[in-house]
C-alpha cells in the first residue's frame, strides 16, 4: 500500500513510502540526512498511521544502504521537529541496523 501525505513546504501531496506486510519502506536521499539528529525523519502523521496500523518495522533505503529499525525505536528514541515541511519525527542511525 502506497502512503502519501501533504508536504507543507512543497504545498502538495507527496508519496512517502509503502507498507508491505508489517514493514514500512521509504526511499531516502542522503541529502535528507539531518546532522542535528544524526539520522532521518518521517512525517509525524505517517508515524501515527504506522502506530495505528500496528506496523512493526521501518526500512529506510538509500541507493547504497538500507537502515532497518522498529516502530518501537521511533516511539522511544525519536525527536520531533518541524523544518518547514510539517511535523516530523527524527531517529538517529545509531538506533538503526
Amino acid at each position: 500500500m502506497i502512503i502519501e501525505t501533504f508536504d507543507e513546504g512543497k504545498n502538495k501531496m507527496v508519496t512517502c513510502g509503502e507498507i508491505v506486510g508489517n514493514t514500512y519502506f521509504r526511499d531516502v536521499k542522503m541529502e535528507h540526512f539531518m546532522l542535528k539528529f544524526f539520522g532521518f525523519g518521517i512525517q509525524d502523521c505517517i508515524l501515527q498511521k504506522l502506530i495505528d496500523d500496528k506496523i512493526a518495522n521501518i526500512v529506510l533505503r538509500t541507493k547504497n544502504k538500507s537502515f532497518k529499525s522498529t516502530l518501537s525505536d521511533w516511539i522511544q528514541h525519536g525527536k520531533k521537529a518541524n523544518f518547514g515541511h510539517g511535523k516530523q519525527v527524527f531517529l538517529s542511525t545509531r538506533y538503526m541496523q
